[in-house]
């Protein structure tokens, strides 16, 4: 009877056994990681609905969603083992829904920055080409009236579209990556549920997550290309730590090897949590930019065409467009550029993508000044509700701005 109360208590995680103790550690570490990471994602998706397309919105949703179903299918799966009077059945169905979210969750980390930073940034706007065209016909005609003017020839030659040479290229890795991760999920789920996890030898899952894990590596070098700094730096050490953490996973004479795992998942969602929070910005900017500057540039354009005697003046300060690749403007013009937009939904100081403020992230700090100031209330619920997110992302970040100084 004491044998049989003892495996009662014992809870099976792959080859290595569980005791009660271990499972209550198992249950409240990554039970934290939940209550931590649910106002995280309300912050990312209320920015990404605010500042964002639909694009920025439905890919941060899928992140979130993910991220919260991992954190609550690990709580759930390792509360039921504190307890010796739960059905094995019930267990082993909660075990196969735990290791199926690790494969969510892995894929829904990729889906904003392939959707968003590789696709959606450079795919050509429509209303961008279209307004552009028009602006190199009526420039080519003016060119053909006045050949006189070299000056405006010269400064002419960088109007209009700017894209990359390998933006094709970049539209096309992107949705390979999105792909691929993607169709690992579903290969990796589905194995879960039909033979379940105990039907898997745990070398095999482990090195499947791994992999999958390493996707980015298809598209590193378009992802250093289009990713900030920052961003890089966080995905990496995300990655890094995933793996580092494994060592402890498999390492089954080891007390407390899991909750230590999970402590370290736990860490590698909090880098990747503020890479995308980190790219969110630049990206959503590039979008408004542009809308903005093809305005004003038609606005500069049938002025050209009204006031010949004004050509040259007017063509200098012609200001240059990207479409969803936003070229670094001087500094001096953003300052001034800042007091004329005022009223508008984003901060001009973040065209330069990889502008970095001291030894914070000022991307990630102007998403905190922006939510103080110009989310709405009933959005939020209430005035409270948007101070204590604010407060709380705030403090969030410095807890992770003091364990890597870095960022």
């Amino acid at each position: 009877m004491e044998s049989h109360n003892k495996t009662l208590s014992e809870i099976i995680i792959g080859p290595e056994v569980q005791t009660q103790s271990e499972e209550i550690l198992n249950a409240l570490s990554h039970g934290l990681g939940l209550l931590i990471c649910i106002p995280a994602v309300f912050f990312l998706l209320s920015l990404a609905r605010m500042r964002g397309s639909k694009w920025h919105f439905l890919s941060c949703s899928i992140y979130g969603i993910s991220l919260m179903t991992m954190y609550f299918c690990s709580t759930i799966y390792h509360s039921a083992g504190i307890f010796s009077n739960i059905n094995p059945r019930y267990r082993d169905i909660l075990k196969d829904l735990d290791h199926c979210a690790i494969f969510l969750l892995i894929a829904g980390t990729y889906t904003p920055l392939t959707l968003i930073n590789l696709v959606y940034n450079n795919l050509p706007s429509f209303v961008g080409i279209i307004q552009t065209t028009f602006h190199l016909k009526n420039k080519n005609d003016q060119k053909k009236k006045d050949n006189s003017t070299t000056t405006t020839n010269n400064n002419n030659n960088d109007d209009g579209v700017v894209l990359k040479k390998n933006t094709p290229n970049v539209v096309k890795v992107g949705w390979i990556m999105f792909i691929v991760v993607w169709m690992m999920c579903v290969l990796g789920v589905g194995s879960k549920l039909i033979l379940g996890a105990a039907g898997i030898p745990e070398f095999i899952s482990n090195g499947f997550y791994l992999t999958m894990g390493w996707v980015s590596i298809i598209g590193i070098k378009d992802l250093i290309q289009h990713l900030p700094k920052k961003s890089i730096k966080l995905l990496v050490f995300g990655g890094l730590t995933y793996t580092s953490g494994v060592a402890f996973l498999v390492w089954e004479t080891a007390p407390f090897n899991h909750a230590i795992w999970h402590l370290f998942v736990s860490a590698g969602t909090f880098f990747h949590y503020f890479c995308i929070l980190e790219s969110l910005v630049p990206s959503i900017n590039i979008k408004k930019d542009l809308v903005e500057d093809n305005h004003s540039h038609n606005i500069q354009n049938n002025n050209n065409n009204n006031s010949t005697t004004t050509t040259t003046t007017t063509t200098t300060t012609t200001t240059k467009t990207v479409i969803r690749n936003r070229v670094p403007t001087n500094n001096n013009n953003i300052v001034n550029n800042n007091n004329n937009n005022k009223g508008t939904n984003h901060h001009p100081y973040y065209r330069d993508l990889h502008l970095i403020s001291n030894n914070h992230s000022s991307v990630i700090l102007e998403h905190f000044e922006y939510a103080e100031k110009h989310i709405k209330l009933d959005y939020f619920g209430s005035g409270r509700r948007r101070a204590f997110i604010v407060k709380y992302m705030n403090t969030l970040y410095k807890m992770f701005s003091t364990l890597h100084r870095d960022f």
